[in-house]
């Protein structure tokens, strides 16, 4: 077996994880925020060193000469995930990666934690008929700039107390065209 592969073992037991890159050396102090790759995530036992090492060789070929792309090993639960990462410094940029991956974390290199990604909201028009305490679907909205504009508000802070996530009480609700709405927000 491969010295430096032996080590990043290692050090993968004794610390929960490593991050390294395609010359197998092991990064302690990365800035930025770290995101796993989905399509080349990979998961197996401690104990299958044989396959260990041949899924890291095939990661390296990968990831050689790819800026800002390393390879990372974590435990949890008693199994051994093997990801390639991508590194980026905006927290932003790093958020929307995460997202677009389908991830449920990225990690802040900095700080040595995890950062979970709320999962996007769609906002649902519905006309509040108070008659009946009961609603009629009107429209969806992917965001809440969508939702402004479509609803006729300013800013989203003017129409956030029309917003709900569930129907159990309606205390709220704006008119427009001599009918009433609210708005239920679902996680996507």
């Amino acid at each position: 077996m491969n010295n430096k592969i032996k080590n990043i073992i290692e050090y993968t037991q004794k610390n929960g994880g490593c991050s390294f890159n395609s010359n197998l050396d092991i990064l302690e102090d990365l800035k930025g925020y770290t995101i796993s790759i989905q399509k080349f995530e990979y998961k197996t036992t401690i104990k299958n060193i044989n396959e260990i090492e041949k899924n890291i060789l095939k990661k390296i070929e990968i990831v050689k000469n790819r800026k800002n792309y390393i390879i990372g090993t974590w435990i949890d639960d008693g199994i051994l995930y093997i990801d390639i990462n991508k590194i980026e410094m905006n927290y932003t940029r790093a958020v929307a990666f995460g997202k677009s991956q389908k991830q449920l974390a990225i990690f802040d290199n900095v700080n040595k934690k995890s950062i979970y990604l709320k999962k996007d909201s769609i906002f649902i028009l519905y006309e509040y008929i108070k008659s009946i305490n009961d609603i009629k679907y009107i429209a969806e909205y992917k965001n809440k700039k969508e939702l402004v504009n479509k609803t006729g508000f300013y800013e989203y802070r003017n129409i956030k107390k029309y917003v709900y996530n569930k129907i159990d009480v309606v205390n709220n609700y704006f008119t427009k065209n001599h009918k009433n709405y609210i708005i239920i927000e679902e996680q996507a």
